[in-house]
């Protein structure tokens, strides 16, 4: 099949079919990623497909990708530069609700925006660990530059969330008080600004800075035990 799809796209008609879209606006590659076929996605972005493509319901393969759990398609199209903040930082959050900690760690590495709040309610990802109670999730929020003091559209933040939830322990609170009570080093503040000031597209070049590898390794988070 795959064999197939490369003669059709070496065709003539693949400027008409590449990003053809079906009657719920799925392109193929919204249909590629989000049944995981690894082959079907590199070879429709070796032509140029567009990658960050709206359905009708405004999804694009990366957000399927993620809601299929098909890991490798969803690191294919972030290797193609997907749009890992689409939709005001769906992924994160999703990943946040969903408990998935490998989501959560491969998108903050690659640079998703830890302060992206939903736009119906402004729960940041920070916000909804807090609701899940989720220690892991939050530690690694704010290992990656989440804002411990940013406030919901009902002003409260992500320890006034945790602060509000019942249950008497609570160790997600523990961490998100201690954390709001002594402040990030200067060291920490300087990873957080370097990495935001290269910006997303520019991360994986880190390895190619004129500094010492040890430096490389601290930014790209190397030595995290997370």
């Amino acid at each position: 099949r795959a064999r197939i799809a490369r003669l059709m796209l070496e065709s003539d008609f693949c400027g008409d079919i590449i990003n053809a879209k079906s009657n719920d606006g799925w392109t193929p590659l919204h249909v590629a990623a989000h049944y995981g076929r690894d082959s079907f996605v590199r070879l429709l972005l070796e032509f140029r497909a567009e990658v960050d493509p709206l359905s009708d319901k405004g999804t694009t393969p990366l957000q399927l990708a993620i809601i299929r759990e098909r890991s490798s398609c969803v690191r294919i199209l972030l290797d193609h530069s997907a749009n890992i903040d689409i939709q005001n930082g769906f992924l994160l959050r999703y990943a946040v609700i969903k408990g998935n900690h490998s989501y959560c760690r491969m998108f903050l590495q690659r640079g998703a925006d830890t302060n992206l709040g939903r736009l119906e309610d402004g729960q940041t990802p920070l916000h909804l660990s807090a609701l899940r109670d989720d220690m892991l999730c939050a530690q690694m929020l704010y290992t990656y530059g989440a804002n411990i003091n940013i406030r919901n559209y009902e002003g409260q933040t992500p320890v006034a969330v945790s602060v509000s939830m019942s249950g008497i322990s609570r160790p997600c609170l523990d961490f998100l008080q201690e954390v709001t009570r002594q402040p990030r080093t200067l060291q920490d503040l300087c990873r957080i600004q370097i990495r935001r000031s290269i910006g997303l597209q520019s991360l994986k070049l880190l390895e190619d800075l004129p500094v010492a590898k040890v430096m490389k390794d601290y930014l790209q988070h190397k030595f995290d035990s997370l």
